[in-house]
């Protein structure tokens, strides 16, 4: 893939992935999120719960 960086050609292939794997991401994070505030948890599990899930969301 390096080499491909200098003339930008055949990038689209890891663009199209790229974006793929990033709405799967989004997807999961927002299932979690509404897992943790389903109402199952006390809200000072969920507060933890909640940093914890920033933090790997970056």
């Amino acid at each position: 893939a390096m080499p491909n960086l200098r003339t930008m050609d055949n990038l689209t292939e890891y663009w199209i992935e790229v974006n793929r794997l990033e709405n799967q991401a989004d997807q999961i994070h927002r299932k979690l999120l509404a897992h943790l505030f389903n109402g199952k948890y006390d809200a000072i599990e969920v507060l933890k719960l909640k940093q914890i899930v920033d933090v790997l969301d970056g």
